[in-house]
C-alpha cells in the first residue's frame, strides 16, 4: 500500500510507509482508517500530522484509492502515533457557502474546489 500525505491544499509532503488500519468506505456517509507511524521515524513530524492534513492510500490489492484528512483523536504510545483519518467526505460537514453565494456558469470541479479551500 501507498501512502502520501498532503497539506490542507493537497500539496504532497510526504509518502509514508505506515500500520493502516482497516480501511472503510460508507455509502452517503463518512470512511475510516488509522494511520500509525513509529515515533522515532524521521516523518513523523508536527507538519505531516498536521490536524486537517489530506492522506491518500493507494491499495496493492484490488481495492479503490482511499482519500481523507488527518483528524483525532492522536494516540501516542512510548513507539507509535496513531492518527484518525475521516473520509474526504469529512470536509463537507464544516463548509457551507457564503449567504449570497451563487455558482452561474461556473463548472462543478470550481464550485468542489471552492468548498474544499
Amino acid at each position: 500500500m501507498r501512502a502520501l500525505i498532503g497539506n490542507r491544499f493537497g500539496k504532497i509532503l510526504t509518502e509514508v510507509i505506515a500500520d493502516v488500519g482497516a480501511v472503510s468506505w460508507i455509502l452517503d456517509g463518512i470512511g475510516r482508517t488509522r494511520v500509525t507511524l513509529p515515533v522515532t521515524g524521521p516523518k513523523a513530524t508536527e507538519t505531516n500530522l498536521q490536524i486537517g492534513n489530506r492522506v491518500y492510500l493507494e491499495m496493492d490489492h484490488g481495492l479503490p484509492a482511499w482519500g481523507g484528512v488527518l483528524d483525532m483523536p492522536r494516540v501516542w504510545s512510548q513507539k507509535t502515533v496513531g492518527t484518525a483519518c475521516y473520509g474526504i467526505e469529512q470536509l463537507f460537514q464544516t463548509r457551507c457557502t457564503e449567504k449570497n453565494d451563487a455558482f452561474y456558469d461556473r463548472p462543478a470541479g470550481v464550485i468542489f474546489r471552492e468548498l474544499l479551500l
